[in-house]
Formats: C-alpha cells, structure tokens, sequence
C-alpha cells in the first residue's frame, strides 16, 4: 500500500508495535489481536484492518477500514471511517458508516455524516451532525 497500512500485515504494519498494541484498558478484557492506539499517541494514514480496534488516543487524516472499533472516553477518531460497528466513549469528528451499528455511549460524541442501519445513543450521549442517515 502506497498511503497508510494494515494492520493484518505485518510487513506493513508499523514497526514500533508500542503505538498500536500497548495496553490501554486490561489486556483480558480485550479480544486476542485488539490492535489499540494508546492515550498521548496519534496515528495518521489510512488503517485497514479486519481486528477489532481500541482508540484512546488519536487517529486522523486517511481513513479506518475496521471490524469493531470501539472510542475510548478521551480518544479521537477524525478520519472517515467505515466499520461494521463502533461503541463511542469518546468524540468522532469525522464522516462514520457502520454496517451493523453505531452505540453512542453517556459522554460520547459523534460530529460528521453518519450513515449506519441501527444508532443507539444513551442519555448523555450527543449526535452532533446535520447529515444522519439511519436504516438499511
């Protein structure tokens, strides 16, 4: 891949394997082959990846291609993505399609288009966004 990499590919895949796979929430809780983006750390470029994603920091610019992705409180996803679900804890600033669903959680925050079959959002959390577009 010219711009980005994915994470399935080790040969592309970053090589400080610390600025996606350190801890940022018990490792037991999480699926074998969670790839996570700790808090301080910013990751650019397009990601593709069929592994579930954890994000406590940052991701911006390029794009996500992911399986589960979940936006911890106080992590940033601003690079448009396409998932097949996502829980948000935290703030997504960019356009967001989700094939299966999108789960905003109390203090979560989506800002962009969103276009997904099934949006959730608990007391708490806010859909900031003109363009929301909810149905199969």
């Amino acid at each position: 891949m010219a711009a980005g990499f994915s994470l399935d590919d080790s040969r592309t895949a970053p090589q400080n394997v610390d600025t996606i796979q350190a801890p940022v929430i018990a490792q037991e809780t999480l699926p074998a082959g969670t790839y996570t983006v700790p808090r301080g750390y910013k990751v650019s470029g397009a990601i593709s990846t069929s592994r579930p994603v954890v994000i406590a920091g940052e991701i911006t610019g390029g794009s996500l291609t992911a399986n589960s992705v979940v936006v911890c409180r106080g992590g940033f996803l601003g690079a448009p993505s396409a998932v097949n679900s996502i829980v948000v804890e935290g703030e997504v600033g960019a356009p967001l399609s989700a094939r299966e669903g999108i789960d905003v959680r109390p203090g979560g925050v989506v800002r962009g288009p969103v276009e997904t079959p099934a949006l959730r959002v608990a007391a708490g959390g806010v859909i900031a966004s003109a363009q929301v577009a909810v149905g199969s």
